[in-house]
């Protein structure tokens, strides 16, 4: 079965990325972008908070940051289901922990840029 042509497709040639992704914004859906280690998002915010936090807390804030990379998105679910998709966990067991770290009231993230 021969692939339909987009309206944005040059007749003959391939679509490009940049194609693709109005082609699919234009049908609601979501172009994958690329995704950052774990690892590597650790290692910066380790590097970025220094000896000023404790260990547990820079690994809850870079858990949080990786979520909201993979998910692209800023709801605590959204976020969530990043960082389950990210580190290979359950939903329950990635959201769980991204409510308790925003819903903490003695984590003044204000207090670093100061």
């Amino acid at each position: 079965m021969k692939r339909a042509r987009s309206r944005s497709e040059p007749r003959g040639e391939k679509a490009t990325l940049a194609q693709l992704a109005r082609e699919g914004s234009r049908r609601g859906l979501r172009v994958a972008a690329a995704r950052i280690a774990p690892s590597r998002v650790h290692e910066f915010v380790s590097e970025l908070l220094g000896d000023d936090i404790h260990a547990a807390r820079v690994l809850s804030f870079s858990s949080g940051v990786v979520g909201v990379l993979h998910a692209a998105a800023l709801g605590v679910h959204a976020i969530g289901l990043g960082l389950a998709d990210a580190m290979g966990l359950g939903p329950e067991s990635a959201i769980t922990p991204i409510d308790r770290l925003l819903s903490n009231s003695h984590v003044t993230v204000w207090q670093w840029f100061e």
